[in-house]
């Protein structure tokens, strides 16, 4: 498979394949450094990996992070640790306020939650993917079943995303931050193992937490255009 600027996925994915994230991201850097590359973080509980290795490899590059106005406080103060302990460049991308406002007074994530993550979540960051070309994220394929189809390099829309860490498990990721002493969640140590929105998010194992009792597994951002998505904008 190609993408449209000519990139040979396939052959990405077999050269990638036997090398660490580490090493992945090193040889992505020294392939694709010179393109606009766009890297997101929910700064949730597996964050700090993905954040680390970037670090080492590319200390300037910005971090974009999606505060959709119902994080729990301590995942935005865990953000500000992250950000001092690594250094990182943040970028913190909010939602329309008007837009924002409206599910504020409607409740929208008590009757749509899909519909509430594309207003606060995906229009948002819809935006900032316009001016870039490659898109790096952190997803983990045991995390859920459709993340376990995940490549590591893949064409979604139009884009290539490299998901350096994708067959990484949930404990080497957790063994990693704590053998270099990496600031954790603090809603870890609360029963939270996967951490969205305070309105959606339960205590619990894995990703068993997130929009619980209900069919949805994704905000929609990581859905392919194949994938069933809702959207909306407000006037």
């Amino acid at each position: 498979m190609k993408t449209n600027n000519h990139i040979n996925i396939d052959q990405l994915n077999a050269v990638y394949a036997s090398l660490s994230p580490l090493q992945r991201l090193q040889r992505f850097y020294a392939e694709f450094g010179h393109k606009k590359i766009l890297v997101s973080s929910s700064f949730g509980t597996t964050s700090a990996y993905l954040l680390h290795l970037i670090s080492k490899v590319n200390k300037a590059q910005t971090v974009h992070f999606i505060n959709t106005g119902y994080l729990f406080k301590e995942t935005l103060n865990y953000t500000q640790t992250l950000k001092e302990k690594l250094g990182l460049n943040l970028k913190t991308i909010n939602p329309d306020f008007h837009h924002h406002q409206y599910t504020s007074n409607d409740k929208t994530w008590e009757k749509d939650t899909n519909l509430c993550c594309s207003v606060n979540k995906v229009l948002p960051f819809v935006e900032v993917k316009k001016s870039h070309e490659i898109w790096i994220s952190g997803l983990l394929g045991n995390q859920n079943r459709s993340r376990s189809q995940r490549k590591i390099f893949e064409e979604v829309d139009g884009m290539l995303k490299f998901h350096p860490a994708i067959d990484m498990t949930t404990e080497k990721v957790f063994q990693y931050i704590k053998s270099y002493n990496l600031p954790e969640n603090p809603l870890i140590k609360q029963g939270y193992e996967s951490v969205g929105c305070f309105h959606c998010t339960s205590k619990g194992k894995g990703r068993n937490g997130r929009w619980k009792n209900s069919k949805k597994t994704e905000c929609g951002l990581h859905i392919t255009p194949s994938q069933e998505q809702k959207s909306l904008v407000l006037t």
